[in-house]
């Protein structure tokens, strides 16, 4: 079965596949968003990079919530 977790990405809630997921990064700027880079077919490079409204760590308890998340720290 495919699990999804809900992202608020531009002031609107959308879904995300979390099998797609190939890799998540907190800000580079300082703020508080998060990169989810989607590993699916959307742009000619076969990903697509969205930044969601959580902060880093917020978004990876969301997400272990549902699946086992090895994180590099």
């Amino acid at each position: 079965m495919t699990k999804f977790i809900e992202v608020k990405y531009k002031g609107y809630c959308t879904l995300v596949n979390i099998d797609n997921i190939a890799y998540v990064e907190s800000s580079r700027n300082g703020g508080i968003e998060t990169s989810i880079k989607l590993n699916c077919k959307t742009t000619p490079t076969g990903g697509q990079v969205i930044l969601c409204e959580d902060d880093y760590h917020t978004f990876l308890a969301r997400l272990e919530s549902l699946v086992v998340v090895n994180k590099a720290e």
